[in-house]
């Protein structure tokens, strides 16, 4: 008797996965051959002043938000960088978000947090037009930066907001 219930356990099993391969093969067919499950290209990031300077703000908008204060100067870097990375983009890219695109340097900082909002809470601060991140290369009159308040700034005060007036 224990033989026969055993003989019906496995049939029944057996039919189970075989109405699943009849079921789910067609679906995994027709995901083939429509790409979808094929690998997925990296985003590659283009890199310009106002983008930079823009992707930093956005990561240290967040590391406030999950802190409740803004990271310390001497370790903002390493404190974003699990911050500063899209959907689709590889580290190495999105690291290059800290490269300055007006020097030839890669691999390199080349932005400063603002002392004025280092390990500060955004409410304590007296305005919203504060630098936030500056560029630590270049002279003064052509030195690049974002304020609190999403304000990109040139070295001459002049206001930017998007990557087509640069040119």
């Amino acid at each position: 008797m224990k033989n026969k219930w055993v003989r019906i356990g496995c049939g029944f099993v057996l039919f189970v996965l075989f109405g699943l391969i009849i079921w789910v093969g067609p679906v995994v067919r027709d995901l083939v051959k429509n790409g979808f499950l094929d690998r997925v290209d990296r985003e590659e990031y283009t890199a310009d002043r106002v983008g930079n300077l823009k992707a930093l703000r956005t990561a240290l908008m967040l590391y406030h938000e999950s802190e409740g204060i803004f990271p310390e100067a001497n370790g903002w870097v390493d404190a974003i960088k699990p911050r500063i990375a899209s959907n689709g983009m590889s580290e190495a890219e999105a690291l290059r978000k800290f490269d300055n695109p007006a020097t030839a340097a890669k691999g390199q900082i080349e932005y400063a947090l603002s002392p004025a909002v280092a390990g500060k809470f955004e409410g304590d601060l007296t305005s919203k037009a504060v630098p936030l991140v500056t560029e630590s290369t270049g002279t003064a009159t052509d030195r690049w930066a974002i304020y609190v308040n999403g304000d990109v700034v040139d070295g001459t005060k002049k206001s930017r907001s998007s990557s087509s007036e640069l040119k």
